[in-house]
């Protein structure tokens, strides 16, 4: 009070006592916090998105390479889904395992997305965040007819029968197991 009685703008203290404009530095505050959060969550949806179409495209990819009926060499149709999205840079690996009766593709991708807002929250400007997708699709044949041709004619005399025989029991077990 002795300080506000000496200024001659402050009439009887009422300057130390006004509480006009106070809550414009909280609502500042408030405000900037609200902005970096949202930003943030730009930052996050950015990614996400990103994200989410790497993953959409590898197991779109990867379901249409595995089919037992597919033709067509299985990295070359993963290649070619992720080159007409826009995301061949993307792909990092593809591996393909083809047997008697399945086919198996496994599929990896990589993205990089650069954060804008987080780098106000103390990432440096090399910092990005990577997106990783990996998908993998295995499509089995059961239920695979097998036939075992013996010839049993009168050509088939001495040894080559016997032969025959241990040959076909070898097939069998090879088959069951």
């Amino acid at each position: 009070r002795e300080l506000a009685a000496k200024d001659p703008n402050t009439p009887n203290g009422s300057f130390l006592r006004d509480e006009d404009g106070t809550i414009i530095f909280f609502a500042v505050i408030m405000l900037l916090v609200m902005f970096m959060i949202g930003g943030m969550g730009v930052d996050i949806m950015r990614f996400e998105s990103t994200r989410t179409e790497l993953q959409q495209t590898a197991d779109r990819a990867t379901l249409a390479a595995a089919s037992v009926k597919q033709r067509l060499d299985g990295t070359d149709v993963v290649n070619d889904y992720f080159l007409k999205a826009g995301l061949a840079d993307k792909l990092t690996n593809v591996e393909v395992t083809n047997g008697a009766n399945f086919r198996t593709v496994r599929t990896e991708a990589r993205a990089k997305t650069n954060p804008i807002f987080m780098r106000l929250r103390g990432m440096s400007a090399t910092d990005q965040i990577e997106a990783r997708a990996l998908s993998v699709a295995n499509q089995q044949l059961s239920n695979v007819e097998i036939q075992l041709v013996l010839d049993v004619s009168g050509s088939m005399g001495g040894n080559k029968i016997t032969d025959l025989k241990v040959a076909a029991k070898e097939f069998i077990d090879t088959v069951l197991a």
